[in-house]
């Protein structure tokens, strides 16, 4: 659950009719910032013109907050705006299973009855977004991931492969104290 967040290519094939609208298949970059195990992300997918992905040294330093931003082991934020923002906190069950808790934080309409519409309407958004991801992440063999499974990353996964050598090293850490 907590990678399928990072995975900025799924967007324009998952959610065509949401957050991925635009045909937006070329991800330029990611750029990574990775202190104090917060991993701060600028994502920058745009529409195919024929000409490769640039990468994060291509790109300029940012400006503005991060787009994304996962805090470990389990919280992560997509930073919108000033005015707003979607908080995940993800919960382990067992060795295979999770449950989410999703709040999205708004602050850009304040009368009552419209901020109550714009919140509701945020809800609604939210549940069919999760329910695209739901199909993918259900269904994902292996449901365990890490570092030396097979997997093949290309470019736009760097998000996923800096989080999976960041838990890697933590768990590590823990396997050690307890020695």
């Amino acid at each position: 659950m907590v990678e399928n967040q990072m995975d900025v290519m799924h967007l324009p094939f998952i959610h065509y009719d949401t957050i991925g609208r635009g045909n937006k298949v070329v991800v330029d970059g990611p750029i990574l910032k990775l202190k104090d195990d917060i991993l701060q992300m600028w994502v920058y997918n745009r529409v195919d013109d024929g000409t490769p992905p640039k990468k994060a040294d291509e790109l300029p330093e940012p400006t503005r907050p991060p787009f994304l931003e996962f805090i470990f082991p389990n919280i992560w934020q997509n930073l919108i705006s000033d005015e707003m923002r979607i908080t995940v906190a993800f919960v382990p069950i067992d060795e295979e299973n999770g449950m989410f808790y999703l709040r999205q934080y708004q602050r850009f309409v304040t009368l009552p009855i419209l901020r109550n519409l714009v919140n509701w309407v945020g809800l609604f958004a939210s549940k069919h977004i999760a329910d695209q991801d739901k199909r993918v992440v259900s269904t994902q063999i292996p449901k365990k991931t890490g570092l030396r499974n097979g997997d093949h990353f290309v470019q736009g996964d760097r998000i996923i492969l800096t989080y999976r050598r960041r838990r890697e090293e933590l768990q590590d850490e823990v396997v050690e104290k307890e020695r």
